[in-house]
């Protein structure tokens, strides 16, 4: 049986949305600021994200990009960078009126930018990558919020076994706190 990572997560999407998880959903656009750490970091960088969650009582769904430049730390050819776009199912549960703890976990895009001084060896690749983190999301009143989580990420490659997932070498953490806005 041949699994294809992009095949499992619209699937998975697909049957969240229909299962009417969603249909008393809030939505939740926010805007985070937070540092990447550990794994394939030389030192913390800064990171910048948005995205928009749609939760419901138990289950939801979000997607968020990020971007960190100079991820690779400082090169005399430029800025380098890692952007994701990722796509995760929620779990959340209400911690009181005012809060909400939730645990998320999905796929996307990973895209790395690597200048070289010379465009020798330039690299500018896009892989399939996983993540999956834990947070809190606490209200301020009826439309805005705060949030904070923790997320790991790592890249996916392509398997000689078709009935397998190999994870890549490539993998960090990010930190992030955020402000929330409810629609």
């Amino acid at each position: 049986m041949r699994i294809h990572p992009a095949r499992v997560l619209a699937t998975a999407l697909t049957l969240t949305l229909a299962g009417g998880a969603l249909a008393a959903a809030d939505t939740i656009a926010n805007a985070n600021i937070g540092g990447v750490f550990s794994g394939d970091v030389d030192k913390s960088h800064t990171s910048y994200g948005a995205g928009v969650a749609f939760l419901g009582n138990t289950f939801g769904f979000e997607a968020e990009a990020t971007y960190t430049p100079h991820f690779f730390g400082d090169t005399p050819a430029g800025s380098n960078n890692v952007t994701t776009l990722m796509g995760n199912l929620v779990l959340s549960a209400p911690l009181g009126d005012t809060a909400r703890i939730y645990a998320s976990g999905g796929g996307g895009l990973m895209k790395f930018r690597v200048p070289d001084f010379n465009q020798f060896f330039d690299v500018d690749q896009n892989d399939f990558g996983v993540d999956a983190g834990a947070g809190v999301l606490l209200r301020f009143g009826q439309n805005l919020g705060a949030r904070a989580d923790v997320r790991y990420y790592r890249d996916v490659q392509t398997s000689s076994n078709p009935d397998r997932v190999d994870f890549g070498s490539f993998h960090y953490w990010r930190g992030a706190v955020g402000v929330t806005f409810r629609f």
